[in-house]
């Protein structure tokens, strides 16, 4: 990220930041970097938002409403993380 974040750590194992710039705000979501079909999802309904593989970057509420980032972080809740592919890789488990 590159710059100062609020994060959420699962362990030593980052699963959200926000972080913000002066010209936008950045969600990043370690959930869905590793989720296609919930970043389809959300994509489709963020018109207004930019996003990127694990990040959406947004300059207002209007682009990003809070009861859609509540909704994506409640979804993101249920996915196991981190995965234990990636844990029995790095190994740990």
């Amino acid at each position: 990220m590159g710059r100062p974040a609020l994060l959420y750590c699962i362990g030593t194992f980052p699963k959200y930041a926000l972080t913000s710039t002066k010209e936008y705000m950045s969600l990043h979501s370690m959930v869905m970097y590793g989720c296609t079909p919930l970043r389809e999802k959300f994509l489709a309904r963020l018109p207004k938002a930019k996003f990127q593989k694990g990040c959406i970057n947004f300059k207002s509420q209007e682009a990003f409403p809070v009861e859609i980032a509540e909704q994506m972080i409640m979804e993101s809740a249920q996915a196991e993380f981190p995965p234990k592919e990636y844990l029995a890789k790095i190994g740990k488990r």
